[in-house]
């Protein structure tokens, strides 16, 4: 079964509200360009289609994900985790967790969020000194 990927991508435009104009100004074209290349007037080269789906995502961060899980069959993350069998649920939950996992080692080595944690401590003990 082809798919219509064009069709898929202005679906999903709508669906974010992403107008034309929008993405023509982050990619420096005119909106009348954009606008042949989403009619189909104009049959965009591959690198060409990757800018727009690109100035999609700037505009709108997700888009590209969204996008290429309904070209892969899933409209929506629910009705892909729907799909799932009992092992593949299993090992999706545990690669989300070992992500978390990573995300959360990452926030509490970073420079910033180690001067906002001692912020937070020297206020707090400047708290319980005034408590006392």
């Amino acid at each position: 079964m082809e798919k219509d990927l064009l069709g898929i991508f202005k679906e999903k435009l709508a669906r974010y509200s992403i107008r034309q104009n929008d993405i023509a100004a982050v990619l420096g074209r005119s909106p009348g360009n954009v606008s042949d290349i989403l009619k189909g007037r104009k049959n965009p080269t591959l690198t060409t289609f990757m800018q727009v789906l690109s100035a999609a995502e700037q505009i709108c961060p997700g888009f590209t994900d969204e996008y290429w899980r309904a070209v892969a069959g899933h409209q929506s993350l629910g009705k892909f985790v729907s799909s799932l069998d009992s092992a593949e649920l299993g090992i999706l939950l545990t690669l989300a967790g070992q992500r978390l996992i990573d995300n959360q080692s990452q926030q509490s080595t970073s420079p910033l969020r180690q001067k906002i944690s001692q912020s937070t401590k020297v206020g707090s003990n400047a708290q319980e000194q005034v408590a006392v």
